[in-house]
């Protein structure tokens, strides 16, 4: 959202995961981060999380 609150699914902004990472990222071309990073920007307002939690893989 913005300022104003109006929904901007192309905004691209910091977000932070929490848990067992096996893989985050955003597909950005240019981007520094490794997968395993905790803390990513979002590319064209998207990302993939793929983390496990009691031996199941989640994919978000």
């Amino acid at each position: 959202m913005d300022d104003n609150g109006i929904p901007n699914p192309d905004a691209d902004m910091e977000i932070t995961a929490e848990g067992d990472i096996l893989g985050f990222g955003s597909a950005d071309p240019k981007g520094e981060k490794n997968f395993f990073d905790k803390t990513i920007r979002t590319w064209h307002g998207r990302a993939l999380l793929i983390s496990r939690e009691e031996g199941k893989a989640w994919l978000r």
